[in-house]
């Protein structure tokens, strides 16, 4: 975009929004989807089973009486949890994505269910690929980076990208989250770091095996403490 003025043409970056006017909501209530995506040491792309929902305190509405509210309007934590209404319909204003399929239309949900969840994917993938080139660039070795997506969906079910956290909020707000946030960091380490530093038997020592047998797991409901919840989507790698 480019702006005029009496010292000639100056070129200006803006980054233009509209919103949503008809989310899809929940008991009345606005809300966002966050889920993590991984780009591992080696440009591999990953998309974490495990995601969650996060609610607005208030009904929404676009009356005049509420569009400057923020507790109507901004679902992240940071903003809901300074309102008096926090927690008291959800511990946190958190849904599991396993609770969220229970508020889709009946027969439909789990269709609806999967072609959201699809096109979250979809999205994660596009996104980062446009930015392949940039990701890295000074091409340090051993790189990761957990990446915090959050979408929203319109009353017709479309999948909207809000925005992309390269810092993302790992506040254990309410149960869920204090099973799955470090279930989620313990499974990017085993991607990650415990494939870097691999112990050799020159510098192996015996009581690195009994670390080892008492080891702590981050049970989720579904899934074996072996299971890595990594989901693998692509190589973005140039």
């Amino acid at each position: 975009m480019r702006k005029t003025s009496n010292s000639g043409p100056k070129c200006s970056k803006y980054v233009i929004q509209k919103y949503l006017e008809k989310p899809y909501l929940i008991n009345g209530r606005k809300f966002d989807i966050r889920i993590w995506a991984l780009v591992d040491q080696d440009m591999n792309l990953y998309f974490y089973k495990e995601w969650y929902i996060r609610l607005s305190s208030e009904f929404f509405s676009l009356q005049d009486n509420a569009i400057h509210n923020q507790f109507v309007h901004l679902t992240n934590n940071a903003i809901q949890k300074t309102s008096h209404k926090y927690g008291k319909l959800e511990s946190g204003n958190i849904m599991s994505c396993h609770d969220f399929l229970k508020f889709l239309p009946g027969a439909q949900a789990k269709s609806i269910y999967n072609k959201i969840l699809l096109r979250m994917k979809e999205l994660v993938k596009l996104s980062l690929s446009a930015v392949r080139y940039k990701i890295n660039s000074n091409d340090r070795k051993y790189c990761f980076e957990v990446f915090g997506y959050d979408f929203i969906i319109d009353s017709d079910f479309y999948v909207w990208l809000i925005e992309v956290n390269h810092n993302p909020c790992l506040e254990e707000s309410n149960e869920y989250l204090k099973k799955i946030i470090p279930r989620m960091l313990d499974d990017t380490f085993k991607l990650t770091i415990d494939k870097i530093f691999i112990p050799s038997e020159k510098n192996y020592r015996p009581e690195d095996a009994r670390n080892f047998d008492n080891h702590v797991e981050f049970p989720v409901d579904g899934y074996s403490s072996d299971e890595n919840l990594w989901e693998h989507l692509m190589n973005l790698s140039p």
